[in-house]
């Protein structure tokens, strides 16, 4: 497993999934648990998290509501007896379990997106009625070297979590993959994508850590945007 350790001793954890990597943000006080994947790997997420000698969660924080990162939700939280949080604007699908359905940015990806919409047993998963919305003015964890911030594009309510001024958390805001190199290949927002990464080049962060795919160097962002 991948690990950071911040300046001021903050430890990001990458739990790497089958669908998608989450990640623990380690304080000296608690653990924060950042989306929680699939059934499918439920498993697995235990075991890292075992690994790991992670036997609480404070809190879950989803980066966006698409299924690949929220299908665990009602498990983790009833599991561990943490609150869970989500942008106010896909706060429904969570509580209802609806599946908020990616839009394919690219071309060739149109007919995956149509099989998504079309496939009812790819749109349902336990409802975690007790989620609540992200307050963006007051904190939720309770470090002030964590901070949360709205990047949409990949969809409507996708949020960043930024620690210690080194690292972004950035969930599908982007990918880093071998072939696509610095990419989005599905957004609800396309036309805010670029918006999204300029936003997050004004944060000081030398790192960005996607959800898919390997770390982000600053310079990497830089050359994209040129």
């Amino acid at each position: 497993m991948k690990k950071w350790v911040t300046k001021h001793g903050i430890t990001v954890i990458r739990l790497k999934l089958a669908r998608c990597s989450c990640y623990v943000i380690r304080t000296e006080k608690e653990n924060w648990l950042i989306d929680v994947g699939t059934i499918r790997s439920r498993k697995r997420l235990l075991a890292l998290l075992q690994e790991c000698y992670i036997s609480a969660i404070d809190g879950v924080i989803l980066t966006h509501a698409h299924i690949n990162h929220v299908e665990n939700v009602a498990w983790v939280a009833e599991r561990y007896q943490c609150p869970v949080y989500v942008h106010d604007s896909e706060l429904h699908f969570v509580q209802t379990g609806d599946c908020l359905i990616p839009k394919a940015a690219k071309g060739f990806l149109n007919p995956a997106e149509k099989v998504l919409r079309e496939a009812p047993f790819l749109n349902k998963y336990p409802a975690c009625r007790d989620a609540k919305a992200i307050t963006f003015d007051e904190p939720i964890i309770w470090d002030e070297h964590i901070r949360l911030i709205e990047t949409p594009g990949h969809s409507e309510g996708s949020v960043s979590i930024i620690v210690d001024d080194e690292l972004a958390l950035v969930g599908d805001a982007m990918s880093k993959r071998a072939f696509f190199g610095v990419n989005q290949l599905w957004a609800n927002q396309p036309g805010l994508v670029e918006v999204t990464w300029k936003k997050l080049l004004q944060e000081p962060c030398q790192w960005y850590i996607p959800s898919h795919g390997g770390a982000i160097s600053r310079r990497q962002m830089e050359r994209k945007l040129k």
